[in-house]
């Protein structure tokens, strides 16, 4: 993925969508935030100024970090553990980490469609399983 060299505070960069989804908010997305840099300089946000992770959990965790609810450490996890949003004091780090999080969407995404073509193959051929399996698609 093409990264720009810096990033404009308040705005997300957001990597691809999984196979079979549209704006679920699951991509992988990166945020330079207003709020954590100003409470970076309060020193309440330990100087955070970058936010990894789903898109949708985004705000959630710097909610919570300008909250004060996040007291150690500086990932924030859902309700359920199952997704992640790492915050970051340098770009060069949430964008590595960011990079590895696109890399992994990309690789299901590859490994989802060569799938789903081989269902499509064996439906096609007659496979009533295979009919049944697309139904997840």
């Amino acid at each position: 993925m093409n990264m720009p060299s810096r990033m404009t505070t308040g705005r997300y960069l957001v990597g691809p969508d999984f196979y079979g989804c549209s704006n679920t908010g699951m991509a992988p997305a990166i945020l330079k935030s207003n709020a954590l840099a100003s409470y970076g300089r309060l020193g309440l946000a330990r100087g955070l100024k970058f936010a990894v992770g789903p898109q949708v959990y985004i705000a959630d965790a710097i909610s919570d970090v300008v909250r004060g609810r996040m007291k150690k450490g500086a990932t924030w996890t859902n309700n359920n553990g199952l997704h992640k949003v790492r915050l970051f004091k340098t770009y060069k780090a949430a964008k590595a980490y960011f990079e590895k999080l696109v890399a992994a969407a990309i690789a299901t995404n590859v490994a989802e469609q060569v799938r789903h073509r081989e269902l499509l193959r064996k439906a096609k051929a007659g496979d009533q399983q295979a009919v049944l399996d697309l139904a997840n698609y």
